[in-house]
């Protein structure tokens, strides 16, 4: 099994406002990260930034794992990220009530279904800082 860690997160000034997200993979125990992205999304929710976060994330990795010819049953993938909400909706633990996140958990549950080692994990958000400065750090260039 090759072992990533996948970190995103969602930012929206105002909500709904101006919005971006992020994500962050590593590969194995690196300290330094593989591939990052951050990605503006215009004006949304923070919660729908949050899911672009997850679903960024998860593009980056499956384009790597196609470049470097790897099948998704033989990832481990660590998902972590600070949005309760989000993580308690992929766990099943939360239904999806609104009708502007369906889609996008939808999305995420079909990439997340190829993948036989799959967490999702809640972290606090001090633990989440990297994808947080960039999420942001694509909101401030905006203005």
């Amino acid at each position: 099994m090759v072992k990533f860690t996948l970190y995103s997160d969602g930012a929206s000034r105002g909500n709904p406002g101006p919005a971006s997200c992020a994500a962050i993979l590593y590969a194995g125990d690196d300290k330094t990260p593989l591939l990052q992205e951050g990605r503006s999304l215009g004006r949304t929710t923070n919660n729908v930034a949050e899911y672009n976060g997850v679903i960024l994330g998860l593009e980056l990795l499956t384009g790597h794992l196609t470049k470097e010819q790897i099948l998704p049953s033989a990832v481990e993938l660590n998902i972590r990220l600070d949005s309760e909400l989000i993580v308690n909706q992929l766990l099943g633990k939360y239904k999806v009530k609104h009708e502007s996140m369906k889609p996008l958990f939808e999305k995420v549950r079909s990439i997340l279904a190829s993948f036989q080692s799959l967490q999702i994990e809640h972290i606090r958000r001090e633990f989440n800082k990297e994808a947080d400065r960039l999420a942001n750090q694509v909101l401030d260039s905006q203005v």
